[in-house]
C-alpha cells in the first residue's frame, strides 16, 4: 500500500553527481596543489621537479588567459554612446602618467645604491 502511494506520487529524486567535469585550468591547479603536498611530505627531487613543471604550466596558462582576455577587451572597444564610449575611456587610461616608485630606503634615509666592484 505504501509502495503504491510512493509510485503514484511520481516525484523522483536524483542524487547530485559529484563526478563533475572541471575545466582543464582547474584540473591543472588541483594537480599543482597535489604536487606541492607530495613535495612537502617527501622533499624528494622527483616531487620537486613535478611541482616545478606544474607551476610553470599553470603560470604560462594564466599568462595566456590574461593576454587573450585583454585582446577580446580591445576588440570590443567602441566610441559609441551605447557602449558608454569605452574606446575613449581606454585611451584615457593608457595616457595616464606612470607612477614613480621610490627606491628602498635604508635606516639613514638614503636610497639603496648598488655596490660596484672594482
Amino acid at each position: 500500500m505504501m509502495n503504491q502511494a510512493v509510485e503514484q506520487a511520481g516525484t523522483t529524486y536524483q542524487q547530485p553527481s559529484f563526478n563533475r567535469i572541471f575545466s582543464a585550468d582547474i584540473q591543472r591547479l588541483v594537480r599543482k596543489e597535489k604536487s606541492k603536498k607530495e613535495w612537502q611530505q617527501h622533499r624528494s627531487p622527483q616531487h620537486k621537479a613535478r611541482l616545478r613543471e606544474c607551476t610553470t604550466r599553470l603560470r604560462n596558462l594564466l599568462a595566456f588567459e590574461k593576454t587573450a582576455s585583454f585582446q577580446t577587451y580591445l576588440e570590443n572597444l567602441d566610441a559609441t554612446p551605447e557602449i558608454n564610449y569605452s574606446l575613449w575611456r581606454a585611451a584615457r587610461k593608457l595616457k595616464r602618467p606612470v607612477e614613480f616608485k621610490s627606491p628602498l630606503r635604508n635606516s639613514s634615509g638614503v636610497g639603496h645604491v648598488a655596490i660596484v666592484k672594482r
